[in-house]
């Protein structure tokens, strides 16, 4: 299935006159590059193309993007009382291959890329009592960098559904 936001965002910084966003502060208040507020875009985007999050499989999966399809941002599974981070990655590495992740500016964490109906994605296992989710969820977007590709993604609508699958992976 066809990405929508990543090829969104390019015609929206196109026709904008801009570069592209810039990095987030570390205090996850909206940074600014020229005119552009970063994060604010990021909203705005998945707003436009009706990315939410929502439950994929009640008890197993929580993911933002398209309901009922393979289309999205970030997705978060239990998987064997772990919890699988997952995302679009634009890579060439074969299935199994460790991919590095960067979360939160500076967690850099090594997954692997997996084959999923939308193409390339990484996964990241960690473990549910992890530091890093609750730093995360703590956030008003969760930050991703995979390689040259950094994604904001909106924590609101998503905290209590992440949560929940959090506290009772087993």
């Amino acid at each position: 299935m066809t990405r929508l936001a990543p090829a969104l965002l390019a015609m929206l910084m196109a026709a904008g006159g801009c570069e592209g966003p810039s990095r987030p502060a570390e205090d996850d208040n909206v940074s600014v590059k020229g005119n552009t507020h970063w994060h604010v875009e990021a909203d705005s985007l998945y707003a436009a193309t009706g990315y939410r999050w929502h439950l994929a499989i009640p008890g197993e999966s929580v993911q933002f993007g398209l309901p009922e399809t393979d289309d999205r941002a970030f997705r978060i599974d239990c998987r064997n009382g772990r919890i699988a981070l997952i995302g679009p990655a634009a890579t060439e590495a074969g299935e199994g291959s460790p991919i590095e992740v960067t979360f939160d500016h500076g967690d850099l964490r090594t997954g692997s890329v997996a084959l999923f109906g939308d193409g390339s994605n990484f996964v990241v296992e960690v473990a549910p009592d992890d530091p890093l989710l609750p730093r995360l969820l703590g956030r008003r977007h969760i930050v991703v960098q995979v390689a040259d590709d950094e994604r904001s993604i909106p924590t609101a609508g998503g905290v209590d559904l992440i949560r929940a699958l959090i506290r009772n992976c087993r």
